[in-house]
């Protein structure tokens, strides 16, 4: 899968480096809020948002963490005024998504260092549990953000935030360090081109069945399942297998919200 090792070259080093973070952070929000979320709780299945950030703070130095968090809560309350909406919630929900990150990246320094390897089982179990600690403590002031500003049940909340960040987290973390480059073309090569397209869309399929389930917990377990078959194709054959269905489990969640 790759190790979160620090780079000394990166796309996001210096000012620039944290508008292209801005944008991608703001990006994923939008979608995941206004697209992947479910209409009746306002919250996503899956949350990827926070994985993410909690890759590149392990991939930077600490004395960087703070701007980056500081352009992630920046981003998610942006997202309010497209559509207008409740800045205060986002900010608040923003301020909670910054808090889970520094909190994961900073416990998983503390047990494991910056050799973290998710393709490591021990290292990807450690990595689960801080993840889903992390989205517990944040998800109590997210309950009372949700609780006050929309009237949500904030143990429910809590719950739905809990699973929604911790499977979005141990989904897309360990993804976005499997794919490499060469393993990406040959799975698209002409040899192996009707094998990678013929289980990906079977993933596809069968999470476009699964989007009509109103059960947060039931998606995600299903969406965990999916990984075995696309270990067929290679570490990055899964990665692309498992991004390509959070892709199309955001999309058909904007298609089905009333």
């Amino acid at each position: 899968m790759g190790r979160l090792a620090q780079s000394p070259r990166s796309w996001l080093d210096g000012k620039r480096g944290l508008v292209s973070f801005g944008i991608v952070i703001f990006g994923l929000t939008w979608l995941a809020t206004h697209i992947g979320s479910v209409a009746t709780t306002r919250m996503a299945a899956v949350w990827p948002v926070n994985a993410v950030i909690v890759v590149v703070l392990l991939r930077h130095p600490r004395r960087r963490w703070l701007s980056f968090l500081l352009v992630a809560i920046l981003a998610h309350t942006v997202t309010s005024f497209v559509p207008l909406a409740n800045w205060r919630a986002q900010l608040g929900l923003g301020v909670c998504d910054a808090l889970e990150s520094f909190i994961a990246a900073k416990t998983l320094l503390w047990l494991i260092g910056p050799d973290l390897d998710l393709s490591k089982r021990k290292h990807l179990i450690i990595f689960g549990a801080v993840s889903l600690g992390a989205a517990i403590i944040s998800g109590l002031p997210a309950g009372l953000v949700f609780l006050l500003s929309y009237g949500s049940s904030a143990t429910f909340s809590l719950r739905t935030w809990a699973i929604s960040n911790t499977v979005g987290a141990v989904i897309v973390a360990p993804a976005l360090l499997a794919i490499r480059s060469g393993e990406l073309r040959a799975l698209f090569s002409r040899q192996s081109r009707l094998r990678t397209v013929s289980i990906l869309g079977g993933e596809v399929i069968v999470i476009a069945a699964a989007s009509w389930l109103d059960d947060p917990l039931l998606k995600g377990l299903i969406f965990v399942a999916l990984m075995t078959p696309a270990l067929e194709l290679d570490m990055t054959g899964a990665a692309v297998g498992v991004l390509a269905g959070e892709t199309t489990l955001i999309g058909l969640a904007g298609l089905t919200r009333t």
